[in-house]
């Protein structure tokens, strides 16, 4: 029998999608059916059979469950005489709002999300405008607070900050229910502190306490996720998860920045500081002497030069993830050694699975705050909090606003790097089955071997600089990432080409299945 914890779950799940519901028939309404579009018409429809199979999950336990207006399942839905088309605006203003969690006037594009307190404390300091909406419960997963930062071109950023809690299980889980609460969003940023990865001998790339990492165009390796063979030996089995484009164009805007002395992000940390001053925690940067490092053997390992070393400095490179809190030196030199990672943290590849199954980009910024050895302490975690969330405020002013979209979607389109809204909706992307097919075929062909991509890229017009598995990573990996940049980014002129890639190395039993996912790319370029 389902527990009562089950049930509860369930029933969250029936309000969120309701809630969704609620809010892609406000906006077929004020529409009109005639001019809905293929997103909010999709949107509804997967909406209404969640919530079909909900209800039919907690009937099948013996729950009762109202029906309500609008749900889609057999029960009418009265329309106001007065007015010729107002079924989906009638269905708005039937449904109870006691179980209607999605906010009707709040639609954020960024969502930032944290797994503990004083990250969330943090990140809260430098938003402006915030409350908490009165449909924000304390109930696990529930609680978020809307704000708003400045952005580049004038505009603002409307964002909602939601905790996650610890581990890539739940960071998963909850960045899904945010996302299915907040429909608008169009990238979630994981925002808090990790352990860095130090390398002394070079000054270049050594990473200290307080520093700020950033995940660059490789993304998240999630270095747990292994198939582990009879004599020990393991292989990594990560699925590549490229980061949100148009944020990584921002991190290269503040890069350009700082390499003409200005660092914007240094200011909001004093701003933070202050801002918190009233605190029983210390939120001010440890003394330098605080910030020891220890090899193999034990000894202190000086730190090499550094021209402001009371300064975070900023360090883009791939991010170790894994439900594992790391106290292994051996164990982080290997992930160095083989993934070039410069930090190691628990909620990354969560975040970053839930934001790709939802086609919306993603990125991690985190503050620095142990060396992931058995010094591990804690005094750090303050100020690594606070490091990465003065960065992530000032990396959000160096992108433009958006304007809030029907269906969360990736923003990677050109058109969203001009600052022009992209409804990357379920309904303008090719489906899994087919993304997954048309990269089998990319592999059969032999034209996803390391040897051969750059070239690949170069005939269909890709910047292979783009790409994470140009020039590491397996076949199956680099393919999978090229379909699933092309297919987010609404790339349809290069799909056909890489279709006319594949095609003369295929055999006839694989023609018709490259003709059907060809004709869907047709069919995407005409909407």
């Amino acid at each position: 029998m389902p527990t009562k914890e089950d049930v509860d779950h369930q029933r969250e799940l029936l309000a969120i999608h309701r809630g969704t519901l609620a809010h892609y028939l406000k906006q077929r309404a004020a529409l009109s059916e005639a001019h809905t579009p293929p997103g909010v018409a999709h949107g509804i429809k997967d909406a209404r059979k969640n919530i079909k199979n909900i209800k039919q999950i907690l009937r099948n336990w013996g729950e009762t469950v109202d029906d309500m207006p609008g749900d889609g399942d057999g029960q009418p839905v009265t329309p106001d005489a007065s007015s010729p088309d107002v079924s989906g605006k009638q269905a708005v203003l039937n449904a109870p709002t006691e179980n209607i969690v999605t906010p009707t006037q709040i639609e954020p594009t960024i969502g930032i999300v944290t797994a503990l307190s004083h990250e969330n404390v943090a990140m809260k300091s430098l938003l402006q405008h915030v409350r908490e909406p009165e449909d924000s419960r304390w109930r696990a997963g529930w609680r978020y607070l809307i704000g708003e930062t400045p952005s580049s071109k004038g505009g603002v950023h409307q964002v909602v900050l939601a905790r996650v809690d610890q581990g890539n299980n739940q960071a998963a889980s909850r960045a899904t229910l945010l996302l299915e609460r907040f429909p608008t969003l169009q990238a979630i940023i994981m925002v808090g502190i990790a352990g860095g990865v130090p390398e002394p001998s070079k000054a270049e790339t050594h990473v200290r306490l307080g520093d700020i990492v950033v995940s660059n165009k490789y993304g998240v390796v999630q270095y747990d996720f292994i198939k582990r063979e009879a004599d020990g030996s393991a292989t990594y089995r990560h699925v590549p998860r490229a980061p949100s484009a148009i944020l990584l164009e921002g991190i290269d805007a503040l890069a350009e920045a700082s390499l003409e002395g200005r660092r914007p992000w240094i200011s909001y940390i004093t701003e933070a500081i202050k801002n918190l001053e009233e605190s029983d925690d210390n939120w001010d940067r440890p003394a330098i002497t605080k910030d020891i490092l220890h090899d193999e053997s034990g000894k202190v390992v000086p730190p090499p030069y550094r021209k402001r070393p009371n300064e975070p400095q900023v360090f883009f490179g791939a991010i170790a993830s894994a439900n594992t809190l790391l106290k292994d030196r051996t164990v982080r030199n290997a992930l160095q050694q083989q993934f070039g990672v410069k930090a190691v943290e628990m909620e990354g590849s969560g975040v970053a699975d839930a934001a790709w199954n939802h086609s919306i980009g993603y990125l991690v910024v985190r503050g620095i705050c142990d060396y992931c050895d058995d010094e591990k302490g804690d005094e750090w975690q303050n100020y690594a909090a606070i490091v990465a969330a003065a960065y992530t405020r000032a990396l959000l002013e160096a992108v433009p606003a958006v304007k809030a979209v029907a269906v969360g979607g990736g923003d990677n389109g050109r058109d969203r790097d001009e600052g022009k809204s992209v409804p990357s909706s379920p309904s303008k992307q090719l489906e899994l089955k087919a993304r997954n097919r048309l990269a089998d075929l990319l592999v059969n062909t032999g034209k996803a071997e390391a040897g051969s991509r750059s070239a690949l890229c170069r005939r269909i017009g890709v910047e292979s600089s783009r790409l994470s598995f140009v020039a590491r990573g397996s076949d199956q990996d680099f393919a999978t990432e090229l379909v699933n940049f092309l297919n987010t980014n609404r790339r349809y002129i290069e799909l056909e080409a890489l279709c006319d890639e594949i095609a003369p190395e295929l055999g006839d039993p694989y023609q018709q299945e490259l003709k059907s996912i060809r004709e869907k790319i047709v069919v995407l370029q005409e909407n």
